[in-house]
This record gives structure tokens, C-alpha cells and sequence, in this order.
């Protein structure tokens, strides 16, 4: 049995935030990751040599300390500002130029991002937590490996940072679930398009409007940023709607039908490589601003983009914030 003072769920963007602030002020805290890599929907897949950016696109930075944050990763050349013009197609089948704004990119793909913000932290990758208690002041954290070993963890203080659905498989403390029960985030199929050369088209990057004839929600070349042996990379995803009524769906299936869609959109026959990813839990929390959760009288915490605005720099800024609850109202 191990001792923590902290035990932080989830490497994604919030989990390293606030680890990473936690360590600055001293504390001594383990995260726990079930994948094998951080970042959580701030990834990348690579097939065929090729690296993806298949879940989150790109970033933006509005704040200041998440501005400070992105300048430093310019200067560490792991970001770089995006110079794809975003279009929006409109029902009517007119494109218009969405809102300037300075929008980012890893490099050479998203993972640079969760990359920078792990270096040194203390993560137990491939560590699935199974079971949560809270009894006697502390909580009893049961954890397996990909060994099939089990372990269990006590810590002090409990830190959630993983999407709102899977943290309600847990037991967490009833004021969680009364805020978290009736909130679903949606999910969303990708699907990874190369092609041997370049497309014949002026869009770069655009939106669209799920109906029910037109499934897609986004589709985006992938900047150059790696010499690898497919000439052109494209990225789709699929509405909320569509992706939660397919969510079964064979992914070859939704290769197709995406691709046919996709064809109708940017006039292409083939792809030389296609591969796909369903995540369940991509996106919500866009109304949100609690940025946390927290229970005082069982020491755990909750944060995540779904509790601030449902995007990377809403993830960054609610693991700051939740690790500044914790140095004020939960530290002895």
C-alpha cells in the first residue's frame, strides 16, 4: 500500500495545469493516467509515418497567464501561431470567414503541447483507477496495470481531471453528482484521411453545420509540419448527433460515410490511408464557468474544460484554479 499527499486522475490539460502549479508550491502529489501518454483529447495518432491531430485541432489564448504560457512555447518552438484561414459553410452553401483570432498549433503535432507540460511531473501511465473510498480522513485509491498487478494508493487529497461522465462511475460526493448528473458531453467521431498529393481546393480549415443530411462538423488540413511519406493529411469530425447514434458503429463503416461527405464537400475520389478514433467524451461544458468542483469535508476537487468552457485553454486555466483551492482551503 503507497502514501500520496495528492493523487491527481487524468494527465489530460487540467490534471498537468494543476499538477504542475501543485509542484511548484512544493507539494507532493502522483497522477494517474490510464493511457499510455498524456494529454487526453489534446492528441495525436500517428499511421503510415504521418502524425494526425485528431482531437483537438488547435488552441487559442485569451487570458493572460494561458498568453504567457503559449509565448513561452512559441519561444521553445512546440507551438506555432496557425495560418489556415477558417471557413464556416453555411446551409446555403456559402462560406464565410469566421472571426480573427489567434489560434495555435503544436509542433511537430498537438501532442507538443501535453508534452512540455509533463516534462518531470510524476505520472503512472497504463494506471486505470477502479475504485474510490473515502473513510477515515483519507482516501483508498484501487489501481491495475497492465500486468495485471493491483495496487492500492491512500492519499490526502483526492484531484479528478477527467471528463464529467466517467467521473460519476465513481463515488464521488453527493454535491458532484447532484452538479454532474444531468450533464452528458457529447461525443465525436474522427476519421484520418492521407492523400498521395495535394488536394484541388482553396479550404484549409472548416465548419460546418451537423443536419440530418450532413453529419460532418469539421474538417482541416493538417499543417506541414513533419516530412513523412503522404503527401497531404486531412482531418474530419462528425456532429454530436451523428456520432452518438453511430457510436457502435463499424469504423470502416464511418471511413465511408464520412469520406462520401467529405467527397461531396472537397471534390476527391481516394485516400491512399484512412484510419478512425471515437471519443466518447470530446466536448461540452461550453456554458460552464465554475471552473471546479469541490467537497472541503472529504478533500477532493474536480476539474476539467467541461467545468470551464470546454476548451484547451479552458482545461489549463481550471487546473490552475483547482490547484489554487487546494494551497488556500485544503493544505495544512
Amino acid at each position: 500500500m503507497e502514501k500520496a499527499r495528492i493523487v491527481i486522475v487524468g494527465a489530460g490539460i487540467s490534471g498537468l495545469s494543476c499538477a504542475r502549479h501543485l509542484m511548484n508550491q512544493g507539494v507532493n502529489l502522483r497522477i494517474l493516467e490510464k493511457s499510455s501518454r498524456p494529454g487526453g483529447r489534446c492528441s495525436s495518432h500517428k499511421s503510415h509515418d504521418d502524425f494526425y491531430d485528431h482531437g483537438a485541432q488547435y488552441f487559442t489564448a485569451r487570458t493572460p497567464l494561458f498568453k504567457k504560457l503559449t509565448e513561452i512555447l512559441k519561444i521553445n518552438n512546440q507551438v506555432e501561431e496557425l495560418t489556415h484561414a477558417i471557413k464556416q459553410l453555411s446551409d446555403d452553401g456559402s462560406l464565410h470567414d469566421l472571426p480573427d483570432a489567434h489560434r495555435y498549433v503544436g509542433i511537430p503535432n498537438m501532442e507538443a503541447v501535453p508534452n512540455a507540460l509533463s516534462v518531470n511531473l510524476p505520472i503512472d501511465y497504463s494506471t486505470k483507477v477502479e475504485a474510490i473510498k473515502y473513510a477515515k480522513k483519507v482516501w483508498k485509491i484501487n489501481i491495475s496495470r497492465p500486468n495485471g498487478r493491483h495496487d492500492i494508493i491512500i492519499a490526502d487529497t483526492l484531484i479528478f481531471a477527467i471528463p464529467a461522465d466517467q467521473m460519476l462511475r465513481f463515488d464521488v460526493p453527493d454535491c458532484f453528482k447532484e452538479t454532474l448528473q444531468h450533464f452528458k458531453m457529447d461525443p465525436c467521431w474522427a476519421v484520418m484521411l492521407g492523400f498521395k498529393t495535394a488536394l484541388e481546393t482553396s479550404v484549409s480549415a472548416l465548419r460546418l453545420n451537423e443536419s440530418e443530411y450532413q453529419p460532418l462538423s469539421w474538417v482541416m488540413k493538417k499543417p506541414d509540419y513533419s516530412s513523412g511519406s503522404i503527401g497531404e493529411r486531412w482531418v474530419i469530425h462528425a456532429g454530436p448527433r451523428w456520432s452518438r447514434s453511430n457510436l457502435e458503429m463499424d469504423s470502416k463503416q464511418v471511413i465511408s460515410i464520412l469520406f462520401d461527405k467529405f467527397s461531396d464537400i472537397i471534390d476527391t475520389k481516394n485516400f491512399c490511408s484512412s484510419g478512425s478514433k471515437l471519443w466518447r467524451y470530446a466536448s461540452g461544458g461550453r456554458s460552464h464557468q465554475f471552473r471546479y468542483l469541490a467537497d472541503l469535508s472529504q478533500s477532493i476537487i474536480a476539474c476539467g474544460d467541461w467545468a470551464n468552457g470546454g476548451r484547451i485553454e479552458g482545461a489549463w486555466t481550471s487546473g490552475i484554479a483547482a490547484a489554487e483551492h487546494f494551497l488556500t482551503e485544503f493544505k495544512c
